[in-house]
């Protein structure tokens, strides 16, 4: 959880987003970071409109704001990024198996 790391713990965050960024553990379809209601909030009842809201203005302050790849921030961008990738596969897939269509 990216925001469990203090803004007093630098080096912490610079590893943050190396890996985010991909110079540090680089995955294939790389890393997202997102920002989730804490148990407090969600007792509280928070709304997911209002947790997106949190969210948001989480990624614009420092380090996040200055980050080379903000389209890895964020449940929304997350979100995006998954939905292309399911629509890949599946066109994908439809492809693979149009010789077995019985229409």
């Amino acid at each position: 959880k990216a925001d469990c790391v203090t803004s007093g713990s630098a080096r912490r965050l610079q590893e943050w987003i190396s890996v985010v960024e991909g110079r540090l553990h680089p995955l294939r379809l790389g890393y997202y970071v997102t920002r989730r209601p804490d148990d407090d909030s969600r007792a509280a009842g928070v709304s997911s409109k209002v947790a997106h809201g949190y969210e948001t203005r989480f990624f614009k302050e420092q380090p996040w704001a200055t980050m080379s790849e903000p389209s890895r921030l964020g449940t929304k961008n997350l979100t995006l990024a998954l939905s292309n990738k399911l629509t890949e596969m599946t066109d994908k897939a439809y492809v693979a198996l149009q010789p077995f269509s019985l229409f």
